[in-house]
């Protein structure tokens, strides 16, 4: 019997300011902190944000998220009771989203379409 190789080069995640985090999609609580952060998903370099995938930006704190990628990408956040989020290209346009709350947090999905989103509560 061979062995099980269950944990393949290719199991996802993602990267945040420049650090591979594998096997999730959750940011990791030391980048739980104020300013800005840069997320994209580890798989797939051409197109990093997968169709309907939730990516869990969790615990805002004044953080302000860049992502990166194509497709709908879902974000999760907890922690923003209160704000409002907001979604702009790179030269500060909006850029159109939907937002639905459950319990287990806040959503909101946007159309990427290769440019970098720049996403932030106030």
């Amino acid at each position: 019997m061979g062995k099980c190789n269950c944990r393949s080069p290719n199991t996802g995640g993602i990267v945040v300011d420049g650090k591979a985090v594998p096997g999730t999609l959750k940011i990791p609580a030391n980048y739980y902190t104020a300013g800005e952060h840069q997320v994209a998903l580890l798989e797939g370099a051409k197109r990093p944000l997968l169709m309907h995938t939730t990516l869990e930006l969790v615990e805002v704190n004044g953080a302000v998220y860049t992502v990166n990628g194509y497709g709908h990408g879902t974000l999760r956040f907890t922690g923003v009771d209160g704000m409002k989020p907001t979604i702009t290209d790179p030269s500060g346009q909006p850029i159109a989203f939907e937002q639905w709350p459950d319990e287990t947090g806040t959503y909101l999905q946007v159309r990427a379409a290769g440019q970098p989103l720049v996403v932030a509560w106030k």
